[in-house]
């Protein structure tokens, strides 16, 4: 092997191994106690990960933009900041830097009361949709509401709605 064709062999692996430490590790999903990450992913189209920037609105600001868009009135619990990803689809939001508010004061709620949603067990009996949990993105940036989630509380919600 010629000297020209050593150094280009060189060259070549150290600008492989430049790039694949640019791009460093994947991204983390944030944690947050008592609260399925993975189920919010899956059943939400909602992957949050670390953040990767700075607020322009304080935790006090987006505490009071979730609270003013909770229909329950659920107390909080934390607030995170996070990055939203969501998969390419219609909607607005798909990468922003947002404050994941959790609601919650321990209790199964009904979603919409006793004549709201429903889902069908496969046995043809109707229950409602129940939830323990909430949680609110606001946009770190704007200060805009984002979306509020529920936490199922039915095993048989999960099971039926969000995919395997």
């Amino acid at each position: 092997m010629s000297k020209l064709s050593l150094i280009g062999l060189i060259a070549t692996s150290l600008f492989v191994a430049l790039i694949g430490t640019a791009q460093g590790p994947p991204p983390q999903l944030i944690m947050l106690p008592g609260i399925d990450v993975a189920e919010l992913q899956r059943c939400g189209n909602l992957k949050l990960l670390l953040p990767d920037g700075a607020p322009n609105i304080s935790t006090e600001r987006a505490r009071e933009v979730a609270e003013a868009a909770d229909p329950f009135d659920l107390p909080m619990q934390q607030t995170v900041l996070a990055r939203l990803v969501r998969e390419p689809s219609e909607l607005v939001y798909s990468d922003n830097l947002v404050w994941v508010v959790v609601l919650s004061d321990g209790a199964v709620h009904q979603l919409d009361g006793p004549s709201g949603p429903a889902l069908e067990d496969g046995s043809g009996v109707r229950r409602p949709v129940l939830f323990t949990y909430a949680v609110a993105l606001v946009d770190a940036l704007t200060g805009e509401f984002i979306v509020e989630t529920f936490g199922p509380a039915n095993p048989a919600y999960v099971a039926n709605i969000c995919p395997p």
